[in-house]
């Protein structure tokens, strides 16, 4: 039976490798995301180094985004992060919360420079993690940040059911509940 008043439902979705170490041995991480979800890579045969702090965000950058208008959505892309890129994304998710949107997403590959300030800059501005993604269907591995609009999110609501599952759902609200706060 779903929850009274719920309007939007998420997925979790898991990967089962079809190869030994899909995406390597080892990634790097700002120490929050390693810390909060390296669990969900030791299934993967991959570990998390802490990335540098001194591994800086490019300037320019490039970026997409795919409109779901029915759903109120926006995805963006940044293929290739940087501050200006990221500027643009977050200019753009302010402006489509001013017309109703209700939800973003950011995806990007966790190879690139700058993945701690990227992460930094948009929990800054309330986005909170929701977890590792492909990146674009690839041997590669990317991450994905959330927001929603103002509203209230129906944790205590949402069922899961393996203990990696309880343990991303917990993580994914205690970002939440401190980015949104923001």
């Amino acid at each position: 039976k779903h929850p009274e008043g719920m309007d939007r439902y998420s997925i979790l979705l898991s990967i089962l490798p079809q190869v030994k170490k899909p995406f390597g041995s080892e990634i790097p991480l700002p120490p929050y995301i390693g810390e909060s979800l390296g669990f969900l890579l030791e299934p993967l045969g991959l570990a998390w180094s802490p990335t540098p702090r001194f591994d800086q965000l490019p300037p320019e950058g490039r970026h997409g985004v795919q409109y779901q208008h029915g759903q109120q959505a926006a995805l963006f892309e940044l293929p290739q992060p940087g501050r200006r890129a990221l500027g643009e994304v977050l200019a753009e998710w302010r402006r489509l919360l001013e017309t109703g949107y209700q939800y973003a997403a950011v995806d990007f590959p966790l190879d690139a420079p700058g993945v701690a300030q990227l992460s930094d800059a948009l929990a800054e501005a309330g986005f909170f993690m929701a977890g590792f993604v492909p990146w674009r269907h690839s041997g590669r591995l990317g991450f994905r940040y959330q927001a929603v609009a103002p509203t209230r999110v129906a944790f205590d609501q949402i069922s899961v059911h393996t203990p990696a599952a309880r343990r991303l759902l917990g993580a994914v609200r205690r970002d939440y509940e401190r980015n949104s706060r923001r």
